[in-house]
């Protein structure tokens, strides 16, 4: 490759980023920061295999407890104490009467955990510590030793959260508080500091998402490019709401480390009737795709429905493997995610698809006996108009859009070849959104540009290229590719040949070079039609490289 990377005017490959921009590793100008949008945040899977979600702490001055942002409270606050961590930033909090108080005002819905690092100290240990989110609040008792506490509540209007102790306390009561999050889910995450400002970190506005393999920690990222995206589950973690129908089952949320790390994930527990067994919410609407994350507490199978009972497609969550398919149509997939973990899912255009997981012990009957014990653990549900389940979108009570990622670098003719070229790209899969592009350059319309795309049958690409002398290749060639893909077009007057891993899928004698200024990644260049997938690799070279240079850069093994 480094032979390539000597030819290339650009190369990008997935490792360098911030807001707004996706370096490459040439050229190291500003012509090589690639622009990326994304008006939302996203999830992604980080280095070590798991889901990374965005994370905020909505506290602002999380850390300073003599701010005026903490009011109302009660008590006198000091800080240069020594804090878990080894430094001397923690408070020391003394009551100066019965009943010390330490809140913000929130205006807040959906699930929200509150924490905060605690430690008694002399007469106040032993004492309650409460931790209240709205209404609901939970007691801690204070000990000699440093402990982090946590509570989550489902706010539903503007309310003061924060922190009470003593239950009464005495005059001259202390206690030592440390680093206080407030944040969207059901528990703590690593804390986050905030002064003026509430902060989110992870994959936030227009950040792009260099995503990992799921469950690995030794591979490399990709850029992950998606078209919008809606959860319309309102409660993709939290199966106790009443949002969630059990039937023959019950819930204990909060009992197992669930794909992104946290003590989040739910066990869904079987009842000892001869029924079914399952946790459901209705949906409306067909041409929607169902996902869930699963794994065996018990149970080896988990089903989902196509036409809300009767029929059912099923995945073994034991072996990783799709099991009985009563209508292999219905597109499934079950996709490994460490630990145990599957993400099941399956789209379906039946106007009855609900979101449904169904229990089964053998992989073909949804109605056995239980044992009262057995189940599955079970985390972030997913229900959304597409063919096929994007990345995973979590919903603390409301619906959540994902809006689609874009990325693209305009005004980079110098970039291009204008007589002859070559453009590569090396994508993860050829994806199932219909139409959607995996690589373009233009004059930033339909007049000069070249571009491959998703083709019109399964597992092929299309490709197609104008000028301002009209239409030079419009075709879909019959080769078909699972897995990884790299393609390489090479232009110049009158010659257009493409490969694809290893191979010639394409060859035109006949072609007019369009004039092009712009390189759009994974997107059309008026930003529509998404590829919905990720690319690995994009390189340009201003020059139209040989039969066999095309075979060897897009060779499978190299």
């Amino acid at each position: 490759m480094s032979s390539f990377y000597d030819l290339a005017s650009l190369v990008m490959i997935p490792s360098g980023k911030k807001a707004g921009k996706v370096y490459s590793q040439k050229p190291l100008t500003t012509d090589g920061q690639l622009d990326f949008t994304r008006a939302s945040t996203a999830t992604r899977i980080g280095p070590d295999g798991k889901i990374e979600k965005t994370r905020t702490n909505l506290y602002t001055q999380s850390n300073n407890f003599s701010h005026s942002d903490w009011s109302p409270k009660a008590g006198t606050f000091t800080s240069g104490v020594a804090d878990p961590n080894g430094g001397t930033n923690a408070w020391s909090w003394t009551a100066t009467n019965t009943d010390p108080f330490l809140y913000q005002a929130k205006t807040l819905s959906g699930l929200h955990c509150l924490s905060i690092y605690i430690k008694g100290v002399g007469s106040s240990i032993g004492k309650d510590f409460q931790v209240r989110t709205g209404a609901a609040l939970k007691d801690f008792t204070l000990t000699a030793n440093w402990q982090r506490v946590e509570h989550f509540g489902n706010l539903t209007s503007s309310t003061n959260i924060g922190f009470e102790y003593g239950n009464p306390a005495a005059t001259n009561d202390v206690v030592h508080i440390y680093a206080a999050q407030l944040e969207p889910g059901l528990v703590a995450t690593d804390y986050i500091d905030t002064t003026t400002a509430a902060v989110s970190v992870g994959s936030v506005d227009n950040m792009p998402r260099l995503n990992y393999t799921p469950g690995s920690a030794t591979s490399c990222p990709s850029l992950l490019l998606e078209p919008q995206r809606t959860n319309v589950i309102t409660y993709s973690e939290d199966f106790s709401q009443s949002y969630w129908t059990k039937s023959n089952t019950s819930i204990v949320i909060n009992n197992a480390i669930s794909p992104d790390g946290s003590m989040n994930a739910s066990k869904l527990i079987e009842n000892s009737n001869n029924s079914e067994h399952i946790c459901f919410n209705a949906q409306s609407g067909s041409s929607k795709t169902f996902s869930f994350f699963a794994k065996s507490a018990g149970n080896q199978y988990v089903a989902i429905s196509y036409d809300g009972g009767g029929n059912f497609n099923f995945f073994d969550i034991k072996n990783g493997i799709l099991g009985n398919l009563a209508d292999a149509n219905r597109t499934s997939k079950i996709e490994h995610y460490g630990n145990g973990w599957y993400r099941c899912s399956m789209y379906n255009g039946h106007s009855t698809f609900g979101a449904t997981i169904w229990m089964s012990k053998d992989g073909t009957n949804t109605t056995y006996q239980g044992d009262g014990t057995s189940g599955i653990y079970i985390y972030g549900a997913q229900m959304e108009a597409a063919s096929y389940p994007s990345s995973y979108i979590p919903t603390f009570g409301a619906t959540v859009t994902r809006v689609a990622d874009a990325c693209s670098k305009a005004s980079v003719s110098s970039l291009i070849g204008q007589t002859e070229g070559t453009l590569f790209v090396e994508i993860e899969e050829i994806t199932k959104e219909s139409g959607g592009y995996f690589l373009e350059i233009s004059d930033n319309s339909n007049t000069n540009r070249i571009l491959v795309q998703n083709g019109s049958g399964a597992n092929t690409i299309n490709l197609y290229a104008q000028s301002s002398a009209g239409t030079q290749v419009n075709t879909n060639p019959t080769d078909t590719f699972i897995g990884r893909v790299k393609i390489a077009i090479a232009y110049a007057n009158n010659d257009f040949k493409v490969y694809a891993n290893g191979l010639e899928v394409f060859s035109q004698a006949s072609f007019d070079v369009p004039t092009c200024s712009k390189v759009s990644v994974g997107i059309r260049y008026n930003n529509t039609q998404h590829m919905g997938g990720e690319v690995n690799k994009t390189i340009l070279f201003k020059t139209r490289l040989t039969n066999d240079q095309l075979a060897e850069l897009t060779s499978i093994d190299s």
